[in-house]
């Protein structure tokens, strides 16, 4: 189904502005007809790393299907974690502020 502008539609939606405000991270993975599922995943952590400006693990390059998905499963779940305590964090600011006024 060569030369029906699927990559096209999908680079266009992946960057628009409108789009990626939803998400915490995005990234960009090519699929061949033929891959290895362990080399995708491996390509999202290393570019997830990036995005945050941290250094990306010296053996990401060793890590098995297993150990890949619960590294993402971590980095969402560090983020979510970190929303969630912010979120708490100024509930309990604001809180605070209508206590003193």
């Amino acid at each position: 189904m060569g030369g029906s502008g699927k990559t096209t539609l999908v680079a266009n939606t992946f960057n628009k502005q409108s789009v990626k405000q939803h998400f915490d991270f995005c990234s960009w993975i090519t699929v061949s007809q033929q891959y290895a599922i362990e080399e995708l995943f491996r390509s999202m952590v290393k570019d997830i790393y990036k995005q945050k400006n941290e250094e990306v693990p010296m053996h990401v390059d060793t890590m098995t299907y297993r150990a890949l998905l619960e590294t993402c499963a971590v980095l969402a779940v560090k983020k979510v974690t970190y929303r969630l305590r912010r979120g708490v964090e100024h509930s309990i600011l604001a809180g605070d502020q209508c206590c003193i006024s």
